[in-house]
């Protein structure tokens, strides 16, 4: 006689929309281990991944797979980025599946969102970190038990939300199974994709753009588990590997010893190691180990304005800008340093946020990377009266605050696009330094100089840049600092710096060099 097949979870992994969007799923891939290692042949799990951007008939393909597999429980990751596909799927999940139960955890998960999940049809939401809700939201579905009262979930009684105790913290980090170890990241992956791995959880920060829920003080995965994680990322075909802490840096001597680590790992071909590290945190010793091609360092720096850092609850960073640029003079960095600044901020203006970009513009070693401002559910900045206007649902924009009424924000969105449109082509960055460094001012001010003389042809692929990027879905318009190649079309992207060229004072009929 056959042995009955174990019933089934299912858990669905959904990705941005963009080919960047391509990578192993590490929230859902470890509750995948955690399942095999807690239920054994009790249950069966399997991840199911999707790309709504990319994948043919979403969500009708994946939600086809997923019902042939016939899952008892269906578990799902929200982020601001995929909330739109996730509340599709959830939709879908219940009316091809009448008996299944849906829960969705995730960042996107916060106080004062339930109604927007639990009206998709969700039966449980989990709040802050996931893996000893998701458990015990199993062992009672194998049980018949109900779902209400389960800590660290919101779920429905009688058809009203019903809030169970506080969950708790995974305490012992190092207790949790390893997606990596545990063969659920198997094979070879598609070109192209990336991954994570956790050295740590928590944050000591409490920034008001920030919604990390949790609040929690920071805590390690012991370090021979991060190394083992690091030596078989190594291994795969990968383009990045994110090191998903807060800040990397925070226990500095850890942090080079893993750096060395990684280095003594590189092979040809591998990944990219992606790391957060605090502005202080780019001292000497630091760039002596990560100054190295395999890494990219993404720096926070936000803003210059001390009112809005104060209402940020950040910290002055000029001086420590100063320092750092003061650093990476002396060196042509190998590493790619990308510092991040945010575009509309509570208490921030239109004069203290152009001297900011300005003086990230200004360096030619490192590369910009600047947010729209979110509101997102659960932080501070989300309540703060200086906020005057913001969108409803995700990705949550900041639309208006105090000092920038909503046309200046966008104006503001406009030039950062525009300009970092030119600056980051070599030759036209490299002339816009150059006048600003010969007295012209700013390289703000550069480029409103240049955009008065381009000739309508290049205006106009200019122009058609900016319209391009408002015409896309909210959830692809997070990032105003893209190439030229991700807005215009080749010839386009020709005819504008063809014109540009002469406007700069650069040799006319010379190939542009990007």
């Amino acid at each position: 006689m056959s042995r009955a097949r174990p019933p089934r979870a299912a858990l669905i992994s959904v990705s941005d929309a963009t080919a960047e969007g391509r990578y192993l799923p590490l929230a859902v891939g470890g509750l995948q281990a955690l399942t095999s290692r807690t239920f054994g042949r009790r249950l069966e799990c399997r991840t199911f991944r999707c790309q709504p951007g990319t994948s043919e008939g979403f969500p009708g393909r994946v939600l086809k797979e997923v019902a042939a597999y016939g899952p008892r429980v269906v578990g799902l990751s929200c982020y601001v980025w995929n909330t739109e596909p996730v509340l599709a799927l959830v939709a879908g999940l219940k009316k091809r599946l009448a008996s299944v139960r849906v829960a969705v955890g995730g960042p996107e998960v916060a106080a004062g969102r339930e109604d927007l999940f639990l009206r998709a049809g969700a039966d449980a939401l989990v709040f802050g970190e996931g893996e000893s809700a998701w458990v015990e939201l199993l062992g009672r579905s194998l049980t018949g038990e109900a779902w209400a009262g389960t800590p660290g979930t919101v779920t429905l009684r009688d058809g009203r939300p019903c809030q169970g105790p506080a969950g708790v913290f995974v305490e012992r980090l190092g207790s949790l199974p390893s997606a990596w170890s545990e063969a659920v990241f198997q094979g070879v992956p598609e070109p192209g994709t990336s991954a994570a791995i956790e050295n740590a959880r928590g944050c000591p920060m409490k920034c008001s753009y920030c919604a990390w829920a949790s609040r929690r003080q920071v805590s390690w995965f012991p370090e021979t588990r991060v190394r083992r994680e690091i030596r078989l990322a190594s291994r795969m075909s990968l383009e990045r590997v994110f090191l998903a802490d807060s800040d990397f840096f925070l226990d500095t001597p850890r942090a080079l010893r893993l750096g060395r680590f990684m280095r003594s790992c590189r092979v040809e071909g591998g990944p990219r190691w992606v790391l957060e590290a605090g502005l202080r945190r780019l001292t000497p010793a630091v760039l002596d180990v990560f100054d190295h091609p395999c890494f990219e360092l993404t720096v926070g720096v936000e803003s210059l304005s001390s009112r809005a850092l104060r209402l940020a609850g950040r910290g002055p960073v000029r001086k420590a800008l100063d320092a750092a640029l003061a650093g990476l003079a002396g060196r042509r960095p190998k590493a790619e340093i990308l510092l991040n600044l945010i575009c509309g901020l509570p208490g921030e203006t239109r004069q203290s946020y152009l001297k900011g970009l300005d003086a990230v513009l200004a360096v030619p070693s490192v590369r910009l990377l600047v947010f729209a401002c979110q509101a997102l559910p659960g932080s501070r900045l989300a309540g703060q009266p200086e906020v005057t206007e913001k969108m409803a649902r995700p990705p949550y924009f900041v639309l208006a605050t105090s000092t920038l009424p909503g046309r200046e924000l966008e104006a503001l969105q406009r030039l950062t696009l525009q300009v970092y449109l030119l600056v980051n082509h070599g030759e036209t960055g490299a002339r816009m330094r150059e006048l600003a460094a010969q007295g012209r001012g700013s390289v703000t001010s550069v480029f409103s100089d240049l955009v008065s003389r381009l000739d309508p042809g290049a205006s106009k692929a200019l122009d058609l840049a900016w319209l391009r990027f408002r015409a896309r879905p909210p959830r692809d318009r997070h990032f105003l600092t893209l190439d030229a190649a991700d807005l215009l079309k080749p010839g386009e992207s020709e005819r504008l710096f063809r014109g540009v060229r002469p406007a700069l004072g650069l040799p006319v009929g010379q190939g542009s060099r990007g």
